[in-house]
Formats: structure tokens, C-alpha cells, sequence
């Protein structure tokens, strides 16, 4: 039964994934061609050195030589902007799970069938992981595909390029995890969208404001922002943290255990 919901899941949803990812994939194909130029890199590069340091962090990093190089333009210009509307992706995904069906009042009607709750959350989730993995995919194909189409193609790193495209892929599933739990809490279609969108926003800004204060407190803190699990220069300059990434999905893991515990003792709004 699980893998009919799951199924099902795929063939309603995966437009929105070609959607979603082919416009990730083609700002990403057309900031990758701009980063071939080298003279709109030199202007960048003077640009950002002119900035303030605290706006550099909008950018995820401190370090304005990285920002100059090919791979670094695209980390701040693309990747450091796009964690964000992957975790809205998820978000909206995430709805889908229970929330939506409840709203349009026919989730009872699907309940009504020998499906148990926890079966519904579980397929849910995991075709909509699986969506997001295929959006994490097309955009990886289009960001590969600009750079492959520039002069510096044969000397890019395409390996921390596909580790800065994967590595929005735990961000999303957090998001999407965290949104199928206050789904299965609250009845409330439009109470889960306003707590999940807040918890985006209130976690980038938190993510930026530890890094721009450099606070050990808010450091501390900011451990509960996803975002500060993800910076793609860092990614340019040491590699993918697989240990942080592996976390998330843990973490992703638990809150989808927790959603279908918790979606088992709630009633369904009629």
C-alpha cells in the first residue's frame, strides 16, 4: 500500500519537479556562462571587495579572492541564494503530504480506505524526497551544462560542482521533513505554511546574523539553522562536509518517525 501512494505521488507531482528544476537549472546555466567571462569576473570581484564585510556574508563568505575565481562566483552569485528557494520547494512539497488534502476536506475520505496513517506520510515522503533529488539533478545538469559551454570548462572543478548541488539536497529534505511534522500536528493548512515559511526565514537571517556578528552565543545558536549547515564556498575551498550533510538526513529521518506517530493520535478536520 505504501509503495501505491508513493507511486500515485510520482504521477501528480513530478511536472513540478521538471517545473522547479528546470528554472533552478536554467539560472544556473545562465550564471555559469556569465562566469566564463573573465572580465565579469574582475568586475565582481571589485564589486564585492567594495562591500561592507557583513554584506559578504549574504554572499557565504568572508573571503573576497574565492568570489573571484570561476567556481567561487558561482558559490556566491548562484548556490549561496538558490539553498533558499530549495528549502520553499520543500516547503510546498511538504504540504502536499497531509495538509493540502485536509484543507480541500477530503482527506477523511482517503483515510477512509484500509490505508493506514502512517503508511500515507511514509509514501508521501518518500516520493517527494525522490522529487527533490530529481530537482537537485536537473539543476546540477544545468549548472554543468553552462560551465561546459565556457572556455575555462576543461580547467573547473565539476566535482565541487556537483558537491555544491548535492548538498542542497539534506537542506530540502529537512524542510520537507519539518513540514510533514507540523502537518501532522495541526489541522491547519495555513497555521503549518505560516510556522514553515517562518522557520525559513527566521533560520536564513539567524544563519546570517551568526555569521556576521561572529558571536560565540549566537554561533551556538545558530547550530538549529539549517542554513548553517550549507555554505558553498566552503564547499569550493574544502570539500563537502559529508559528516553535517549526514546529519540532516538523520534529523529529516527522525521528524518523519515523529510525524507518523504523531499523525496517528490527531483527529482530521472535517
Amino acid at each position: 500500500m505504501t509503495f501505491v501512494v508513493f507511486r500515485e505521488t510520482l504521477r501528480r507531482s513530478w511536472r513540478g519537479m521538471l517545473m522547479w528544476g528546470g528554472g533552478f537549472a536554467l539560472i544556473a546555466l545562465v550564471q555559469a556562462v556569465v562566469r566564463g567571462d573573465v572580465d565579469a569576473l574582475r568586475e565582481f570581484a571589485d564589486l564585492v571587495a567594495s562591500m561592507p564585510p557583513f554584506l559578504l556574508q549574504f554572499l557565504g563568505t568572508d573571503d573576497v579572492n574565492v568570489l573571484a575565481t570561476p567556481e567561487g562566483y558561482l558559490a556566491g552569485r548562484f548556490f549561496s541564494f538558490v539553498v533558499v528557494m530549495f528549502a520553499v520547494y520543500a516547503v510546498l512539497s511538504g504540504l502536499n503530504i497531509t495538509a493540502a488534502d485536509e484543507d480541500r476536506g477530503i482527506l477523511n475520505s482517503v483515510l477512509s480506505t484500509p490505508l493506514p496513517r502512517w503508511q500515507l506520510i511514509a509514501g508521501k515522503f518518500a516520493a517527494y524526497a525522490v522529487l527533490l533529488l530529481g530537482v537537485t539533478l536537473i539543476t546540477f545538469a544545468g549548472a554543468a551544462g553552462g560551465v561546459l559551454s565556457t572556455p575555462v570548462a576543461a580547467t573547473f572543478p565539476m566535482g565541487r560542482l556537483f558537491e555544491m548541488t548535492i548538498a542542497l539536497f539534506p537542506i530540502g529534505l529537512v524542510a520537507l521533513a519539518f513540514t510533514a511534522l507540523l502537518a501532522a500536528l495541526l489541522p491547519s493548512r495555513s497555521r503549518v505554511m505560516t510556522i514553515a515559511f517562518g522557520a525559513v526565514i527566521g533560520s536564513f537571517f539567524l544563519n546570517f546574523l551568526a555569521a556576521s556578528v561572529g558571536d560565540d552565543l549566537l554561533s551556538t545558536i545558530n547550530r538549529i539553522s539549517v542554513f548553517s549547515y550549507y555554505r558553498a564556498t566552503d564547499i569550493v575551498k574544502n570539500g563537502m562536509a559529508t559528516g553535517a550533510l549526514l546529519v540532516l538526513i538523520v534529523v529529516a529521518v527522525a521528524l518523519v518517525g515523529v510525524s507518523m506517530v504523531a499523525f496517528q493520535r490527531r483527529d482530521i478536520a472535517a
